[in-house]
């Protein structure tokens, strides 16, 4: 039986050098595993940097899963025109449109406004690209059109986000989200999922009052 050799020979080891196993390893392993957080690359552990130096090629598992850390919004496909008239924070309420182009471009709007003022209580990452959407069309705080204040936040692991702005009820999320809050699903929803997703975009859903209302990509 070689065990208790090898424990007397480890024994061994270890007393004679307790600084290069007791301190210098773990040492090197938390240090390694800092730097690669900061870098937005999270290590699991010393065996995984220990095999690290086998690895001769990576595979993933979608096109968006490479980003540049910084989530961007890339397309918002509107499923239907119900929110043109909701009234936005610091914007008269329009009662009346006949231009398509300016319904599109109030829709727009009015979607990017309670996304950006639900997300702005979310610590997701995904919720960083659409307040940066939101800012561009002039969308946010110190801007054009201020943030409404949104009450009963809930953040759902996992699925999404809910909350009320403005009297109306506001889902954000996948497709687990809408499930579970019952939200009634407009036509082309799933359709604007799939092909957001098949150009490796994140497809979440945008719900207002228990409709679907707009699904925005993110890569």
């Amino acid at each position: 039986d070689w065990t208790l050799p090898l424990l007397f020979s480890i024994s061994c080891l270890v007393i004679a050098c307790p600084c290069a196993l007791g301190l210098a390893t773990p040492t090197a392993v938390m240090v390694g595993s800092g730097v690669g957080a900061k870098h937005g690359i999270l290590i699991k552990g010393g065996e995984a940097l220990e095999s690290a130096n086998k690895i001769s090629a990576v595979v993933f598992d979608k096109t968006g899963t490479l980003t540049y850390g910084a989530p961007v919004v890339q397309d918002v496909l509107l499923l239907s025109d119900r929110c043109a008239f909701l009234k936005n924070n610091g914007e008269e309420k329009v009662t009346e449109i006949e231009d398509v182009t300016q319904v599109n471009e109030k829709v727009l709007r009015s979607i990017l406004s309670y996304a950006a003022c639900a997300e702005y209580g979310s610590e997701h990452p995904l919720a960083k690209g659409i307040l940066a959407k939101a800012a561009s069309h002039g969308i946010g705080e110190g801007l054009g059109t201020s943030l409404m204040p949104t009450e009963d936040f809930v953040a759902e692991i996992g699925s999404g986000i809910k909350c009320i702005i403005n009297g109306h009820e506001v889902v954000i999320g996948n497709r687990r989200s809408l499930e579970s809050n019952c939200v009634v699903i407009s036509n082309g929803t799933f359709e604007a999922m799939e092909y957001l997703e098949s150009g490796g975009q994140t497809a979440i859903v945008v719900s207002i009052d228990g409709c679907t209302e707009a699904v925005v990509g993110l890569i």
